[in-house]
């Protein structure tokens, strides 16, 4: 007979409620399909914080006193460092910053990429709309039409509140003016968001009387 290998006790990413599987279901984040569907559901930043504070409190509360004086004292090995820092002038703390910013110049010529205006960015190539849509600005306007639109497909009938994204009723390509703008934004969900590809000057009627 073969031994039964014992549970591991893992703790729910969406529920925080801890919960036991098999060895080959180590992988897993959540404790039922309910939770991982709320998962994909838009969140604001401040939950994530707290679902991670929680996993990091309920570790240190597994934590052997051994590993928690080890753990104490990696984070006292770091006090002087910050201690020499407090006492710094704020011209020593420039010279340093510079030395740092010249270690990390690639970085930061990458991310100025990003926030320079398309017509003046070297790296801009029209096909490829990445560029753009990783800017900060864009995903912020990205939030505030999840929130206008109730964090919910606006597709009739719909509703569905999984796998949201945001469409543009105009193409981008055929008005990169408007890939801004909130009144050309509205919600769907991954299924309408299909029905949409090819078909879009279909559709533009119906999305503005929506947003009306």
């Amino acid at each position: 007979m073969v031994a039964k290998k014992e549970k591991i006790e893992k703790i729910c990413n969406e529920c925080w409620i801890t919960y036991f599987v098999h060895p080959y279901r180590e992988k897993s984040k959540y404790c039922s399909k309910k939770c991982l569907n709320k998962s994909k559901i838009w969140k604001p930043t401040w939950i994530k914080w707290t679902k991670w504070l929680v996993k990091a409190w309920n570790k240190w509360l597994k934590y052997t006193e051994e590993q928690k004086a080890r753990l104490n004292m990696e984070w006292l090995k770091l006090a002087p460092l910050w201690n020499k820092w407090r006492n710094l002038t704020d011209k020593e703390k420039a010279r340093l910053n510079m030395e740092w910013l010249k270690k990390w110049q690639w970085r930061n010529k990458w991310i100025k990429n990003y926030n320079i205006r398309e017509d003046k960015n070297h790296n801009w190539k029209w096909w490829i709309w990445g560029y753009k849509r990783k800017r900060i600005e864009y995903i912020e306007i990205k939030e505030k039409v999840l929130k206008r639109d109730w964090i919910k497909c606006m597709f009739k009938w719909c509703y569905n509140t999984t796998g949201l994204c945001v469409h543009h009723i105009k193409k981008s390509k055929d008005r990169p003016d408007l890939l801004m703008e909130e009144n050309n934004l509205i919600t769907l969900c991954k299924k309408c968001h299909e029905k949409t590809f090819w078909k879009e000057e279909m559709f533009e009627e119906y999305f503005n009387k929506i947003l009306t």
